[in-house]
């Protein structure tokens, strides 16, 4: 991966908040490949990251919108088995436990700034 230019898939339930982000990573050079909104919809998007050459993950801590099961940390345990080489990022008010960094949501120049570096 070229550290200004990373492959992203954001795993992120609140539209608004995935626009923010997608719209920063993007006016940064990097490429958004994949938006799931659903748990169920990311796990299978998981299979396509070596054809879309996913460089980072950015993971909601709180995937399942508002319920208590962290489907963040199941989503980053299948990362880390089906495409080790992928860098994950949680983001959220929730830590996401088994990823590489934790982030809060809306510090989007944080995002970026981890996105670009990592």
């Amino acid at each position: 991966m070229s550290p200004e230019r990373a492959n992203v898939f954001i795993a992120e339930d609140n539209k608004r908040v995935l626009g923010f982000i997608q719209d920063e990573l993007e006016a940064a050079g990097h490429k958004v490949v994949i938006v799931e909104e659903a748990f169920e919809e990311a796990v299978k998007a998981v299979e396509s990251f070596k054809e879309n050459e996913v460089d980072v993950a950015l993971l909601d801590g709180n995937l399942a919108n508002g319920s208590e099961e962290n489907h963040g940390r199941k989503l980053a345990k299948l990362i880390k088995e089906k495409a080790p080489w992928v860098k994950t990022i949680g983001i959220g008010t929730m830590e996401v436990e088994g990823v590489d960094v934790n982030l809060t949501k809306m510090r989007l120049e944080e995002i970026v700034e981890t996105v670009t570096n990592i």
